[in-house]
């Protein structure tokens, strides 16, 4: 399978930086923390209840693009992932907006983690279709590659 996106020139930090100058953009302190509950979600409950650190991934990808080393990643990766003191905070914002006690959050945050496998699903016919889809995929991915390459030597020729 081809990842489109790996074949874009992309630098985190220059993004940052056009948004920051152009947009008047602010850093949220973290990924997904632009809103207070994908912030908890992200930083608190799936590393906490499901042993889940996007940062990881995040690190990972940013490391193959050349923009960290790994030993910085480590290092990133041995800070905490939440402040303990705004947990407690949060823990009682997200449960106002869930209508639940802090008791009742605490109950849920506590019980064994499940997944969508532990609920009745069409993960087997999902495979199916998915399965197919990569079978022809693959057979129709590598003329595509090469076209779209041919085209973009096309239009910077053109632009020269």
């Amino acid at each position: 399978m081809i990842y489109l996106l790996n074949y874009i020139n992309f630098s985190k930090s220059e993004a940052k930086q056009i948004l920051t100058s152009e947009l008047n953009w602010q850093y949220y302190g973290g990924k997904h923390h632009e809103s207070r509950y994908t912030k908890f979600v992200q930083s608190y409950l799936l590393p906490v209840k499901f042993k889940l650190d996007y940062r990881k991934a995040t690190l990972s990808s940013q490391i193959c693009a050349g923009e960290i080393c790994r030993a910085k990643a480590l290092d990133l990766l041995q800070q905490p992932i939440y402040n303990p003191e705004e947990v407690e905070k949060e823990k009682k914002f997200v449960a106002k907006k869930l209508d639940i006690s802090l008791g009742e959050l605490e109950d849920i945050i506590q019980l064994p983690p499940k997944t969508y496998r532990d609920y009745p699903n069409n993960e087997k016919q999902l495979e199916f279709f998915y399965r197919l889809y990569r079978k022809f995929f693959d057979k129709i991915a590598p003329t595509w590659l090469f076209f779209s390459k041919a085209k973009t030597s096309v239009i910077l020729d053109e632009q020269l």
